[in-house]
This record gives C-alpha cells, structure tokens and sequence, in this order.
C-alpha cells in the first residue's frame, strides 16, 4: 500500500476528487470490460467514497451500485445555494495556495510519522485502542516518509480548498439525485465516528431518502478495517438484495 507515484508538482499542480473521479472513470474505460462484465461494484471509504459518487455523477453508465463507508465532506449535508463573485474566488484561491506553501507540511509529515503523535493522530479515526496496531501504523509511516509525501499533501490540500461547487458534496449528491437511471447507494458509518459524526449521516439520510444508511456499533471512521466481519456481511447481503431484486 502507499506504493503508486506520488504527485510531482511539476507534473500535476493540484488533487481533488474530480481529478481521481476521472482516473477511475479512465481505469475503467480501459481496464475493466464493462460490455462483457457488466456495470461495476464501487466500495469506498471516506476520500474513497467521495471520489465514487464523483464517477457516478459524470459516468452512471459505468455503475451498477456504490457503497460509500462513510461519506466524508459534512459540507453535502445542505445544497451550496451561493457563489462568491470571480473576483473573490480568486483571491480566495490566492490565499490558500500562499498558506499551503508557506504551511511546513515536510516537517509536520516527518515530526508525526516518526514520533508517538501517530498513535494519537491515527486513533481520531478508530473506535478500539491502536496502540499496539504496529502492522497500521507502518502501513500509514512508510509512504509518509517517501520523498514527495509532503508535495502530494499540499497539492491534495489546495486542490481541495479551490473546488468550485460543482465538485463539492451539495452538487454532486444532487446531480445524482436527478439522473434517470440513478444506481442504488448504501451508506454504511461507524456509530462511533469521530470524524463525521453519525447524526450528520442521520441529517443526510433526512435530506436525501433515497439513500440507504446502515450503522455499525463499536466502529469509528475506518470501520471496513475495525470490523471487516460486520462489514462485509452488510455489504454481501446488500449485493444479494440488489440482484434479487432485479
């Protein structure tokens, strides 16, 4: 794991979910036979899942169904109903791109990946104690250390600051809301999220009905990885719904 290109700022400036929205989409035109295999099982966790319901709204025909564990962005919660003017969004743009280069990511990266900060920094995202999770924390340190770990954080960070509204939640959820042949999607939380609370699945699954939420107790955000048991049960049977209900 961690072992794909990290990001060159000379090659690609900045990251968001529409850029791996469009290598995904790219993966799959090329890679994956979806005229003789069939439309395809999206399962993705936080950033994962936000990045899967981009390819839904700009591909559907690509889609049989998505799993989102969780969504993260609390942001989708309520539709954006503003825009600041273009002369706003590009100082805006200005200024967050000055903060992140000033910002001393490489030192912050090294300082958390070689000290106990990462037991305290990984454990915001689980429920049950990391600190004796060796295997965890070497899979999270090791690309950490890599040399351009720091570049590809501030392109990630700028990139997702600067998104127009378009490729933020509010829109996305919406757009998929309104497609004709809208895919099925399965919203699956950690009761004990400490990250994206529960109750704003709960607020989500409110604004938004055709959504389906599952909750699972004793699980924080990385809950695929705290009970893959549970998981994956929920997942199998909501794969056997599907096909049976077709």
């Amino acid at each position: 794991m961690g072992k794909s290109e990290q990001n060159l700022q000379s090659k690609i400036k900045y990251l968001d979910n529409q850029f791996w929205a469009n290598q995904l989409a790219s993966f799959l035109d090329e890679i994956v036979d979806i005229q003789k295999n069939g439309k395809v099982i999206l399962i993705g966790n936080s950033l994962g899942a936000l990045t899967a319901i981009t390819t839904l709204s700009e591909r559907p025909e690509l889609i049989k169904t998505i799993i989102a564990a969780p969504l993260p962005e609390p942001v989708f919660i309520n539709p954006i109903k503003f825009s600041l003017p273009s002369r706003l969004i590009k100082v805006k743009s200005f200024l967050i791109r000055i903060v992140f280069h000033l910002f001393p990511l490489k030192i912050l990266i090294n300082l958390i990946s070689r000290t106990k900060l990462i037991t305290f920094a990984l454990q915001s995202a689980y429920f049950r104690s990391i600190s004796n999770d060796t295997s965890l924390k070497r899979i999270v340190t090791v690309p950490a250390r890599r040399v351009n770990a720091s570049k590809s954080l501030r392109a990630m960070c700028i990139g997702m600051s600067n998104r127009p509204n378009s490729a933020k939640g509010p829109s996305i959820v919406e757009k998929i809301k309104n497609l004709p042949n809208r895919p099925p999607i399965l919203l699956i939380w950690g009761k004990q999220d400490k990250l994206i609370p529960i109750f704003l699945a709960k607020k989500l699954i409110k604004l938004h009905p055709w959504l389906k939420l599952s909750v699972i107790n004793e699980a924080g955000h990385c809950l695929h990885d705290e009970l893959p048991k549970h998981f994956n049960e929920i997942v199998l049977k909501w794969l056997k719904n599907l096909n049976t209900s077709k």
